[in-house]
C-alpha cells in the first residue's frame, strides 16, 4: 500500500477558481429568476386590482330600482326593415309592461310615418297589454 494513495487528491488552483465561479453564476441565476418571478406576479397583481377597481367604478346597471316611468322613443319611419319596425317596438313594450317598478309607459314617437300595416300592428300589440 503506498502512503499517497491515503491522501486525498490535489486539484490545481485554477479548477478550484472555475468551481467557485460555477457555483456564483447559478447563485445569481437562481437570485434573478427569483426576482424575476416575483416582479411578474406583483405586475400581475397590480394588473388584477387595476382591472376590479374599473369594474367596481362603474356604474352598476342604468336601470331604475324605484317606481319609475317607462320611456320608449320611435326615431325615424315605422317599416319593417328600418329600425322602428313593429318587431322592435313590440319587443320594447313587453319589456316595459314586464318591469315590475315601472308606474307608467310613455311613448316618444318621432315619426313621418310609414308602413300603415307595421303601425297597426304596434297599435294592437298596445291595445292587447294594455288589457
Amino acid at each position: 500500500m503506498n502512503p499517497q494513495d491515503d491522501l486525498p487528491t490535489s486539484r490545481p488552483p485554477w479548477a478550484l477558481a472555475i468551481e467557485q465561479f460555477g457555483r456564483d453564476y447559478l447563485r445569481e441565476r437562481r437570485t434573478d429568476r427569483r426576482w424575476r418571478i416575483f416582479f411578474r406576479i406583483f405586475w400581475l397583481v397590480l394588473f388584477v386590482l387595476f382591472i376590479s377597481a374599473l369594474v367596481a367604478a362603474r356604474p352598476r346597471s342604468n336601470l331604475p330600482t324605484g317606481p319609475h316611468t317607462a320611456l320608449i322613443e320611435v326615431r325615424g319611419e315605422i317599416a319593417s326593415d328600418a329600425e322602428a319596425s313593429a318587431d322592435h317596438l313590440i319587443t320594447a313594450l313587453k319589456s316595459a309592461f314586464e318591469e315590475a317598478s315601472a308606474q307608467a309607459i310613455v311613448l316618444r314617437i318621432n315619426s313621418p310615418g310609414g308602413s300603415p300595416v307595421q303601425a297597426g300592428i304596434v297599435n294592437d300589440e298596445i291595445r292587447r297589454l294594455k288589457a
